[in-house]
């Protein structure tokens, strides 16, 4: 049952404000009739939905990672599991709240702190112990989806001829981005399950609800031929292969000794997921703390794009229709957009690169984010059919300016954008044409052979299931580190943009530059955010820094130079220029002329 949850009202602000030496204002503002106030402490179910009791002798949770984790000289599974994992899922033992902004946790109708039942084809490929299906599924629960990643078993050290199974997983919100990082045990043998599987939520990337639950749920495993097997493990090879050399991010100290690490790690550490820098084709990784210890399986924590899907969706398969399609560029919305066609042409002479600069001339107030934080977008963001979606999106806002002379930022106008980009690819390439499947991931990022969760986005809950496109994506670290790296190289984008709106999104050429009015001087191109960071870098030339953004503290930096800097967090903080400043002879920032000078 796909059922949408009730997500965090309006306040999402999705994003861009969390640069360095953003203005006030990060945090969302509580839903009607809720409290921005954070909750803290622990709540005691006492449903009476059926669970796994703790069993006498077994040690209870909340466990440390080690417990999840593969010894370095395990031993191979003496089974290998095929078949179907049924999980009974239920309440938690122990839900432990550190962040609650809208109260979520603290209302039964959401039941956060309860696992969804689950049913997962498994197969193994060696130690390894893969799902069938990646990506966000639907979940018969009233707020979670779920997402299974391949795990790993090995033989019990006091049972040789058992094993130990750890799946990773996340919990996801429906209709939205956040994401909370689980991780579940179990052990079997020839004869299938010993007793519960334990399961641990540990840490998340999501500002407004935090949390720590354990649990053990009953579960049943069925033997028999899995269809997708062969095909299961040649994908996971080829993830694999694919992979980037990572390696740990103390490692950049062999290249500068005198290197400032902690300049690297993100603002409010505590609150990070990860992060990471790619120099000269190599990613070098920070781990994925949470509350108990370090991820075991870091490489496969889902990451949420929030707004940084404005630039890697909206922004790039807009750009990339242009060069296929150069009549997109004189279209206007009503065109395209019949229901925005209002009695009093606010939408006339509206042009879709207009939607995508968020320079459409239609708003309330041109404070930044004031339309995006205000109370009447819950309408927006909670909306699950692309009717609702588009009857707001259309009717929100007055026409105030001319369309192109004021950027107000409104995540409405980048689902206009994606709608229209879908009704135009159906009517040239057939009705069954999909922006996210044949546009972004087939021509767009096919080059970099992403992971298997770019093939999800989030989508209306509705037949039309419209592409969100300001949000809605995932990645695996490597994703963010190869696509980074990918976005950097001149030759692999020459042939699918235009030159010129090339030189625009590198802000090489920044005639047609959005500025906003914001503290230093950022700038704004087809979804892309610019900065110039040579006066605080001692470069003797401008130096702009092309850097996507999304909501809660998520960063995606792409200095000249072509190294990468990246990290997400969730606790409201953004700055990235200490990092770049701290690689700036490593990463060649400023080229080959330097000054030293003062860190903002």
């Amino acid at each position: 049952m796909r059922t949408p949850s009730f997500v965090r009202a309006v306040g999402l602000a999705f994003a861009v404000l969390m640069f360095a030496g953003c203005p006030a204002g990060e945090a969302p503002p509580g839903r009607p009739g809720g409290t921005d106030a954070r909750a803290t402490g622990e709540i005691t179910h006492s449903e009476s939905a059926p669970r796994t009791l703790p069993i006498p002798g077994l040690e209870a949770g909340p466990w440390p990672t080690e417990r999840f984790t593969p010894p370095p000289a395990a031993a191979p599974p003496p089974h290998a599991l095929e078949g179907v994992l049924e999980l009974g899922g239920g309440p938690a033992e122990d839900l432990t709240v550190h962040a609650d902004l809208f109260e979520l946790a603290h209302d039964p109708r959401w039941r956060i702190g309860e696992l969804p039942p689950l049913r997962l084809e498994l197969v193994a490929d060696g130690p390894d112990l893969l799902p069938t299906v990646r990506g966000p599924q639907p979940a018969d629960h009233p707020y979670w989806e779920f997402l299974a990643e391949p795990g790993r078993a090995w033989a019990d050290p006091g049972q040789p001829e058992r094993a130990i199974a750890v799946l990773p997983f996340a919990l996801k919100e429906g209709n939205q981005n956040c994401v909370h990082y689980g991780l579940a045990r179990f052990t079997y043998g020839a004869d299938g399950i010993d007793g519960p599987v334990d399961w641990q939520i540990a840490s998340e990337t999501c500002l407004y609800l935090k949390f720590d639950a354990w649990g053990r749920s009953g579960a049943a495993f069925t033997a028999g031929v899995v269809p997708e097997a062969e095909s299961t493990r040649e994908a996971w090879r080829n993830e694999q292969a694919a992979h980037m050399p990572t390696r740990p991010v103390a490692a950049l100290l062999e290249r500068d000794p005198d290197l400032d690490l902690d300049a690297l790690a993100p603002p409010a550490v505590d609150d990070a997921t990860a992060w990471g820098v790619v120099l000269d084709g190599v990613h070098y990784r920070s781990d994925c703390p949470t509350r108990q210890g370090p991820h075991p399986f870091c490489d496969r924590v889902a990451l949420p794009s929030y707004s940084t899907a404005k630039s890697l969706f909206a922004g790039l398969v807009f750009l990339r229709m242009v060069r296929r399609w150069p009549e997109l560029e004189s279209v206007e919305v009503p065109q395209l957009l019949p229901e925005c066609a209002l009695g009093d042409g606010r939408w006339d002479g509206v042009r879709l690169r207009h939607l995508v600069d968020m320079t459409t001339g239609n708003y309330d107030s041109a404070e930044f984010h004031a339309d995006e934080d205000a109370a009447k977008m819950q309408a927006f963001f909670l909306a699950t059919t692309s009717a609702d979606k588009l009857r707001f999106a259309c009717e929100a806002w007055p026409r105030q300016s001319e369309p192109g002379s004021r950027p107000v930022y409104h995540s409405s106008d980048d689902y206009l954008l994606g709608v229209a980009l879908n009704r135009f690819l159906k009517s040239r390439l057939g009705e069954t044409a999909d922006i996210h499947r044949d546009i972004l991931v087939a021509e767009l990022l096919a080059p970099e052979n992403p992971g298997p969760l770019l093939d999800y986005t989030q989508r209306t809950y509705d037949d039309t299931a419209q592409p969100f496109v300001s949000w809605g994506l995932y990645f695996h670290p490597d994703d963010v580190a190869r696509l980074g790296q990918y976005l950097q190289d001149d030759a692999a984008l020459a042939g699918l943009l235009n030159p010129a709106d090339l030189e625009g999104v590198r802000f090489r050429d920044r005639s047609g530059m959005q500025s906003w009015a914001l503290s230093r001087g950022e700038g704004y191109n087809a979804g892309f955010w610019g900065f110039d960071i040579a006066p605080h870098a001692g470069c003797e030339a401008p130096a702009w820094v092309p850097f996507m953004s999304g909501y809660g503290g998520i960063r995606w930096a792409l200095p000249p130079g072509g190294a990468v800097y990246w990290f997400f967090t969730d606790g409201g903080h953004g700055s990235w220029m200490d990092a770049l400043i701290a690689l700036r002879d490593l990463s060649g920032l400023c080229g080959q002329n330097t000054t030293m000078g003062a860190t903002p």
